[in-house]
């Protein structure tokens, strides 16, 4: 298994986003989008699962759902996922 650690910006994103899902749409969505990152946390740790390139050089993206992307960065060692993106937004990746 590979660790997966989370940048503390991406953490923020994370919680951020869980807040907003909560409020705006219930508990059960909240819970649902929380148990698609874990999956995707765990598939990640297995080393097995590639997902695209991103635009920028060195970096993946894993995309969640129609509005949000994780974007990561991988070796040998250790998965660091850097942000939780919304899709709809400017970021080029």
């Amino acid at each position: 298994m590979i660790d997966v650690i989370w940048s503390s910006t991406a953490r923020n994103q994370y919680f951020e986003q869980l807040n907003y899902l909560y409020d705006h749409f219930g508990e059960s969505t909240a819970l649902k989008f929380q148990e698609k990152v874990f999956k995707i946390e765990d598939q990640l740790a297995t080393g097995l699962v590639k997902y695209p390139a991103s635009k920028q050089l060195g970096l993946e993206k894993c995309v969640l759902d129609k509005y949000n992307a994780l974007i990561f960065q991988r070796d040998k060692e250790q998965i660091r996922i850097v942000l939780l993106i919304n899709n709809r937004s400017d970021w080029d990746y």
